[in-house]
């Protein structure tokens, strides 16, 4: 609900249905920082990224590399390869079909801890403004490594609001699966999503599964903006990772002018 801020130089080219970008992150600030210091630097080296996107009414296509150097210093250091696809079928006039498959590679750099292959699918079916999804991610399983989303949650199928598939991801498989239903009429706009992440056994033997629900609704109205999320999460393990068991409920009123 409240978007990160980031400070970065960044260069764009666009061509017909293709964009290019790149450019390099410096520092970034925002509820996924733990908002302990003003800003935060990306990296204690250097965070240097590219990509591409086609866009058109069939499908999309992205395509990213980032870098990541910590150099010797920064538990977050990789390189990351990520890419996805979705298809766009319109089976009628009120009846909607996306498909999409998605793939992140991550090799570890400076002794990090981050080295990952994670694949993804996702698959949402839009009536009318009612819309039902289902998305599953999977993580294999790497010795002692674990996977990075980035800063501010990454892009994986599975994210939810507070659950990301990082968290539990360290020495083991994990399997994510999360279905929704949204709706949306005229300037007002709801959903409802289910998260169940499970980790199989790690080198410890300790398994991990947490279950995580959203409820949210939201009004938008020319420059105007009021959004409710409630989060409840649940730790089936009771092992009391990310929290345990807990509740959240958050109001978000904006208005740009």
């Amino acid at each position: 609900m409240v978007s990160n801020s980031f400070e970065a130089y960044i260069a764009t080219y666009e061509l017909a249905h293709v964009t290019f970008m790149g450019g390099t992150l410096l520092s970034w600030q925002g509820s996924d920082t733990g908002l302990d210091n003003s800003w935060q630097k990306t990296s204690e080296g250097a965070t240097i990224f590219a990509g591409m996107n086609y866009s058109d009414d069939s499908f999309d296509i992205s395509l990213w590399y980032y870098n990541i150097n910590g150099e010797m210093s920064d538990a977050t250091a990789n390189n990351s390869y990520y890419g996805d696809i979705v298809g766009h079928f319109h089976i009628s006039e009120e009846l909607f079909l996306h498909l999409g498959a998605q793939y992140l590679k991550q090799d570890e750099l400076d002794r990090s801890g981050v080295s990952a292959n994670i694949f993804g699918l996702t698959a949402e079916l839009v009536v009318d403004g009612l819309g039902l999804n289902i998305a599953y991610n999977k993580s294999l399983k790497e010795s002692a490594k674990q996977s990075f989303s980035g800063f501010g949650g990454g892009t994986l199928f599975t994210n939810m609001d507070n659950m990301i598939l990082d968290v539990i991801s360290a020495d083991r498989d994990v399997d994510s699966i999360v279905a929704g239903i949204s709706y949306g009429y005229g300037d007002f706009s709801s959903l409802y999503a289910y998260g169940d992440f499970k980790g199989e056994r790690d080198s410890s033997a300790i398994k991990e599964h947490i279950v995580e629900q959203n409820i949210g609704a939201s009004y938008e109205h020319n420059d105007f903006i009021l959004g409710v999320l409630y989060t409840v999460q649940k730790d089936e393990e009771s092992t009391g990772i990310n929290g345990g068991d807990w509740e959240n409920v958050r109001v978000l009123l904006s208005y740009n002018f």
